[in-house]
C-alpha cells in the first residue's frame, strides 16, 4: 500500500470507501466516501464478538483479529488464489489485485433548479 509492504495472514480482506455493506453491517467505520483515501480491512480471525460489532454495535474492532489500513492505491498478492467479488457480485478466484483510488472519475450534469 502506497509504496509500503505488509505481510499479514487474513481469513477476509475488504476494500471499502463507505462505511457500510448494502445489508447495514458497519465493515468499515472510519470510512468516508470524502477523504480521497479507501480502506483495507484486514480480519485476521472471524470471530462472532467481530461480526456483532459489525451488525449490532459498531463499536471499535479488537486489533488482534481485526486491522484497518488507509490507502489511496493497492496491490494485493495472494499465495494461492481466492473467491473474489466487487460489490456483491462474484468475480472468480483472483491471485492478484490492485485497487487505485480516482479522484473526481465521475461528472454528473444535474439541472438548475429555480
Amino acid at each position: 500500500m502506497d509504496n509500503e509492504i505488509i505481510e499479514i495472514k487474513a481469513a477476509m480482506n475488504v476494500i471499502a470507501n463507505g462505511t457500510k455493506y448494502g445489508t447495514g453491517a458497519v465493515i468499515n467505520p472510519s470510512g468516508s466516501i470524502e477523504d480521497e483515501l479507501f480502506e483495507v480491512i484486514v480480519i485476521k480471525k472471524i470471530a462472532a464478538s467481530e461480526i456483532l460489532k459489525m451488525l449490532v454495535s459498531h463499536a471499535s474492532f479488537d486489533h488482534d483479529k481485526t486491522v484497518v489500513f488507509k490507502t489511496s492505491h493497492l496491490t494485493m498478492r495472494l499465495k494461492r488464489k481466492a473467491y473474489f467479488q466487487v460489490d456483491g457480485e462474484y468475480i472468480g478466484k483472483v491471485a492478484d489485485i490492485e485497487a487505485i483510488l480516482l479522484t473526481a472519475a465521475i461528472e454528473l450534469i444535474v439541472p438548475v433548479s429555480n
